[in-house]
């Protein structure tokens, strides 16, 4: 959980780990008052969340081919 918490809050643009927790939380429909949290969630939603994802799933598929073997 750590880890994934890591990959969305570094990158290029550098968020404070509370701000992407609060971001995060607001995109999954959660109702924080989060002023000033636009472009975390922006950045968040459109980038670092998707390739989070995309690397877990990655990681899955890769865990159960090697099972397979």
């Amino acid at each position: 959980m750590i880890a994934i918490w890591l990959s969305l809050a570094l990158g290029p643009v550098s968020l404070p780990l509370l701000d992407t927790l609060r971001a995060a939380l607001r995109l999954i429909g959660v109702p924080i008052n989060g002023d000033g949290l636009e472009q975390a969630e922006l950045i968040l939603g459109q980038i670092r969340l998707p390739r989070t994802l995309l690397g877990l799933a990655v990681g899955g598929v890769l865990a159960l081919s090697g099972v397979a073997m």
